[in-house]
Formats: C-alpha cells, sequence, structure tokens
C-alpha cells in the first residue's frame, strides 16, 4: 500500500505542477493580451478619424472629378452611339451587295445554261446536216 500511495502523490505533484505551469501560462497570455490592447488603443488614437480626411479641397476635387467622369461616360456613350450607327448602315450595305452579288450571280448561272442549252441544238443541227 505505501508504493499505492507514493504513486499517487507523485501523480498528484506531476498535476499540481501541470496547474502551476498553466496558471503562469495564462497569466502571460493575459499580461501580452493587456499589451497589446494598450497598442491597438495607442495606434487608434494616432488614427485621424474620417470626418476629417476629406478636406474642403479634397471635396471640390472629388466633385470636379465626378462631374468629369459623367462628361466623359456621355461622350463615350455618343462615340459607341455614332459607331453603332455606322455599323448598322454598313450592314445593310453588305447585305444589299450580297442581293446584287447574288442576283448577278443566279442571271449569269441562267446565261451560262441558256448559251450551253443552245449549243447543244446547234450541234444537234449540225450532226443532223453532217
Amino acid at each position: 500500500q505505501r508504493g499505492d500511495h507514493t504513486e499517487k502523490d507523485e501523480h498528484v505533484r506531476k498535476l499540481c505542477a501541470q496547474v502551476d505551469e498553466a496558471t503562469e501560462r495564462i497569466k502571460k497570455l493575459e499580461g501580452d493580451l493587456a499589451k497589446a490592447h494598450n497598442e491597438s488603443a495607442r495606434i487608434a488614437s494616432e488614427v485621424v478619424p474620417p470626418e476629417n480626411v476629406f478636406t474642403p479641397e479634397l471635396k471640390e476635387k472629388m466633385a470636379r472629378l465626378e462631374v468629369e467622369n459623367a462628361l466623359l461616360n456621355e461622350a463615350k456613350q455618343g462615340e459607341e452611339s455614332e459607331r453603332v450607327a455606322l455599323l448598322e448602315k454598313q450592314v445593310v450595305d453588305l447585305s444589299q451587295m450580297k442581293e446584287k452579288f447574288k442576283q448577278d450571280y443566279y442571271t449569269a448561272h441562267k446565261q451560262v445554261l441558256e448559251c450551253e442549252n443552245e449549243l447543244e441544238v446547234l450541234r444537234a443541227k449540225e450532226k443532223e446536216l453532217a
């Protein structure tokens, strides 16, 4: 029994040592957390509040840039509209040209067929005469 008692005591001592180590780590982490909080507060106090960032000069410049941006967008849309209109006209012109070439092709093809037919008729008559 003496051995059991000694083993239990040893086990309890080890657990107490682990608890003491954990307690020390917790205290150190709490100290680090406090330091980090203080540093964060210091940095936050150095930051310029947002309402002071937009000076009258900066606000004026932003307003000018917004107007300029709006004008550029309008001009761009106008140019795009003109470009689209030009492209649409070109599409119509090309479609008309295609139709004309198609008609010319069919006319020429019909004439070739008529000429071939006439040539066959003439050859047939030539054979009859020969």
